[in-house]
C-alpha cells in the first residue's frame, strides 16, 4: 500500500534549479524512520556534528506518523518538529537527511532536495535510493556535516527520465 503514496509524484514538475546565496543558511529536514533505533542513531549522529555545523544549517525533523519524536530527548542539536505533508513541506528545505528505510527520501529525491542517508552499521542498506549515485550514504560525524556542509550547486538534478539504476 505505500507504494499508492508515491502518485502523487507522477505529476510532478522537474525542481527548478534554485539560484541560492552560498553564505545563506541550508535549510535541512530530518526524514525520520517507523523504528525508534534507527531514529535515536540519525538524531544522535546529527547532534555529533553538531559543533561542526554551527550556525551554518537550521534543521526541522519530521517524525514517522506513528513514532512522535522529542526534542527534549535530543539536547545537544536545536530542531524544530514538523508533522505535515511532505508534498507540502519538502519545497521549504535544501538537503534532506534520511534513515535506510524510509522510502520519504524517494519523495525528498523527486523534489529536487539533496539527499543524505544514514547508513546502519547494524543492518543491510535498505535505502530505496541505494544505487543512485547522487546520494550520499554517512556512518560518521564528520562524513555527515561535509554532506550537509558542500555547496548546494553540487547536487545533481533529479531527470525524470532517468533509467532505473541495475540493482
Amino acid at each position: 500500500c505505500e507504494a499508492l503514496r508515491f502518485g502523487y509524484l507522477r505529476g510532478l514538475q522537474p525542481p527548478l534549479v534554485k539560484a541560492r546565496d552560498p553564505a545563506a543558511v541550508i535549510r535541512v529536514v530530518v526524514l525520520c524512520d517507523y523504528e525508534q533505533t534507527s531514529n535515536t542513531k540519525m538524531l544522535r549522529l546529527l547532534e555529533r556534528c553538531a559543533a561542526s555545523i554551527g550556525d551554518r544549517a537550521v534543521f526541522t525533523v519530521k517524525p514517522h506518523p506513528n513514532l512522535p519524536v522529542q526534542s527534549r530527548d535530543y539536547t545537544g542539536i536545536s530542531f524544530d518538529i514538523s508533522t505535515g505533508f511532505l508534498p507540502d513541506l519538502l519545497p521549504a528545505f535544501d538537503v534532506a537527511y534520511a534513515s535506510n528505510m524510509t522510502s520519504a527520501a524517494v519523495d525528498a529525491y523527486c523534489a529536487g532536495l539533496r539527499v543524505i542517508i544514514m547508513l546502519d552499521d547494524t543492518g543491510l542498506n535498505f535505502s530505496p535510493l541505494r544505487c543512485w549515485p547522487a546520494i550520499r550514504f554517512v556512518t560518521r560525524p564528520d562524513e555527515l556535516a561535509a554532506a550537509i556542509l558542500a555547496p548546494l550547486s553540487s547536487t545533481s538534478a533529479f531527470v525524470f527520465s532517468s533509467p532505473r539504476p541495475r540493482l
